[in-house]
């Protein structure tokens, strides 16, 4: 499972540095909020963040993290091919994640 969620997190990075060459202010800020979450997935998998965990509960809980994804997939969704594609992906790892 950290495969999948390191495999989000990159495909938010990614997806994010498209919405900057978008140049639309809204595609801009998603654009922010994409990296700052694709960061924050990569650092709850390669560092021990307990810590963190008081305020981030539903990140260490397949539905909490799953219902997280889907609404950073659906975020992602958007008018151009890779942002379906992305978006899709990203959902559906999420959709996984509710159902377990």
């Amino acid at each position: 499972f950290r495969i999948a969620n390191l495999v989000v997190a990159v495909l938010m990075i990614i997806i994010a540095i498209v919405f900057f060459t978008w140049s639309s202010f809204p595609r801009i800020m998603l654009g922010i909020y994409e990296i700052v979450f694709g960061v924050w997935i990569i650092m709850f998998e390669v560092a021990e963040m307990a810590w963190l965990k008081k305020y981030v509960e539903f990140m260490f809980t397949w539905r909490g993290r799953g219902i997280f994804y889907v609404f950073i997939g659906c975020l992602t969704l958007g008018t151009k091919a890779i942002g379906w594609i992305f978006g899709s992906v990203i959902t559906g790892i999420g959709a996984a994640y509710v159902v377990l």
